[in-house]
């Protein structure tokens, strides 16, 4: 949604208050792409989060590849990737990512949006905490050199040029490159 019009501070909350109860429990990774909204959007789930009794690590701006895939590798319960992908920069969004680093289903979001309209959230006496997560762009970047040949790729002596287009790809590529 749009940011500050129907993707409120308060839907954020209660999106998040959502997807805590669907996690249920452990350590939810949470990163953001370079959205000007993405920060503010990130301290909101980062505290609905906590509320709920779930751990929050903060990935930072990071690519959503990069997100999945950490998720995964790093041995996360979830992941939160707040982005409104190739929409314009006034829009936002959170999407779920399960502890395998894939999308969650169609039918895991239509549980999420019943608990999002019955607002069956946790109620926990124990508040989770929030970290920041230091390996995320780490685990990625190793990943996808492990799986290439960079001796024969850096005979070739490409020249590369790269077009970011502001993106959170930014923080990866030139270190892949």
């Amino acid at each position: 949604g749009v940011f500050s019009e129907d993707f409120t501070l308060e839907f954020v909350n209660d999106l998040t208050m959502s997807l805590a109860a669907y996690f249920k429990k452990g350590k939810i990774l949470v990163g953001y792409d370079g959205r000007h909204s993405s920060p503010i959007i990130a301290k909101i789930v980062s505290s609905a989060l906590n509320y709920s009794g779930l751990d929050c690590y903060m990935a930072g701006l990071v690519p959503t590849p990069c997100l999945e895939y950490a998720t995964k590798k790093l041995g996360y319960d979830g992941g939160l990737m707040i982005t409104a992908s190739h929409n314009p920069p006034k829009y936002n969004g959170i999407k779920p990512v399960a502890s395998d680093g894939v999308e969650i289903s169609r039918e895991d979001e239509q549980k999420i949006e019943q608990i999002f309209h019955e607002q069956k959230w946790i109620e926990s006496d124990v508040f989770g905490k929030t970290y920041e997560e230091k390996n995320t762009i780490s685990a990625y970047i190793e990943g996808i050199l492990s799986v290439i040949d960079k001796e024969k790729i850096s005979e070739k002596k490409f020249k590369i040029c790269l077009d970011l287009g502001n993106g959170a790809q930014s923080v990866t590529a030139k270190q892949v490159c």
